[in-house]
């Protein structure tokens, strides 16, 4: 039958109601509110005021993205809770997720090994082009479960300290401070999302072209020299990043 004009503006109008209840849904689901599993589509329906068609097409988002999972006869639960990673403080993260019920960190290392610095490792870590680097990559676990995909480089001097650590029970950022002599300072940060590569997605155990977070991220000395570029290849269903922000004074006020 051909679609009346109020039936194309009735979808028109509920697919904004359905991106907002989604993100709605998907904090709640985040945040660990719905451990117990999730109300009736009719409760949702009324809690958030919208009709039920939204709230089944908001879980039908939510399950492409594996946030949650929807069995008949069992009801909607959450299918694994994302674990939250500060990135406005620099710890490792088995730093990081220590005591907070995340789960144990368990590293995987797949390669370890002195390597020419490509062009854009060298830029930033502000080396020659070809000088030798230490590349590490890692899958990180989280609980059991593939948490990310770490590429990271150190500078020579960084990585001779290092090299033949025990790497899957550490951290890097503290073997790097106890072999430097020094702490750590800050970190610059570039986030984006991406798409899973075939080797990325099965080395995370996600399908091809699975959304991905890729974090790079380029940590100095507190003397302000750069010693370790890392490429985190993040799962988006498994990782939420939180940061605190303050906003810039301006001498005009």
């Amino acid at each position: 039958d051909p679609v009346t004009v109020r039936e194309r503006n009735d979808v028109a109008h509920r697919g904004p109601k359905v991106r907002r209840v989604a993100d709605y849904l998907r904090r709640e689901a985040i945040r660990g509110t719905f451990g117990g599993g999730f109300p009736t589509e009719g409760e949702l329906a009324a809690e958030y005021g919208v009709s039920r068609n939204v709230i089944r097409e908001a879980l039908t988002q939510l399950r492409a993205e594996g946030l949650i999972d929807r069995r008949p006869g069992r009801g909607t639960s959450v299918a694994h809770r994302k674990v939250n990673y500060r990135i406005d403080e620099l710890r490792g993260l088995r730093e990081s997720f220590h005591g907070s019920g995340a789960g144990e960190v368990v590293n995987v290392v797949r390669d370890v090994a002195f390597v020419p610095a490509p062009p854009i490792v060298a830029d930033r870590l502000e080396l020659l082009s070809g000088a030798p680097v230490l590349f590490i990559e890692r899958v990180r676990h989280v609980d059991s479960v593939p948490f990310s995909l770490d590429r990271t480089y150190l500078t020579e001097e960084a990585g001779r300290g290092i090299d033949g650590a025990d790497l899957e029970n550490n951290d890097i950022f503290a073997l790097l401070e106890g072999a430097l002599g020094t702490p750590l300072g800050e970190s610059e940060y570039l986030i984006e999302a991406t798409a899973a590569d075939s080797d990325t997605a099965r080395e995370l155990d996600v399908p091809a072209h699975a959304p991905l977070v890729l974090m790079e991220r380029l940590t100095r000395t507190r003397r302000g020299t750069p010693v370790d570029l890392e490429f985190i290849s993040l799962r988006s269903d498994r990782a939420s990043l939180s940061a605190r922000g303050s906003r810039p004074h301006d001498p005009r006020r």
